[in-house]
């Protein structure tokens, strides 16, 4: 029995190792802060805060500040790099909800490419009135 245990924790170890790496890579990323869920369901009609969603009757509807809405439900934010539809997305490891007030403004977070299009965030600024604003979120834990 102890065999079998040890044999699955080695295992667990290994694969571990593949999906998040020893030493994750430093990354930047600068775009446009997106609602993960009404992006990646229709990336153009749904890159601002405003989004298109189908409403009761099957027509398409606009819905006002959505991605603000979406990130303080806790719905994971993401940076659109370099601000253009359709380019790399990357989910941001941070609390939505204290990024709820700055969705679709452009963004530059800084952090650790822990998986292929994730970054834990140790810095996350926002453009405002042409200066980079510091708006990073407290400790989550």
């Amino acid at each position: 029995m102890k065999r079998i245990a040890s044999l699955m924790l080695a295992t667990i170890f290994v694969f571990a190792g593949t999906i998040f790496p020893a030493s994750p890579e430093k990354i930047t990323v600068t775009g446009t802060l997106v609602d993960t869920k009404c992006y990646g369901m229709m990336a153009k009609a749904n890159f601002g805060n405003t989004h298109k969603l189908p409403g009761a009757d099957g027509k398409m509807m606009d819905v006002p500040n959505c991605a603000t809405a979406c990130a303080g439900m806790g719905i994971p934010t993401g940076i659109v790099e370099g601000g253009e539809v359709g380019n790399k997305t990357y989910v941001i490891i941070a609390s939505a909800s204290a990024l709820k007030d700055h969705m679709a403004k452009e963004a530059r977070v800084t952090g650790e490419l822990v998986f292929e299009g994730g970054i834990i965030a140790s810095k996350i600024e926002v453009k405002e009135d042409g200066e980079w604003i510091d708006v990073t979120p407290g400790a989550m834990m």
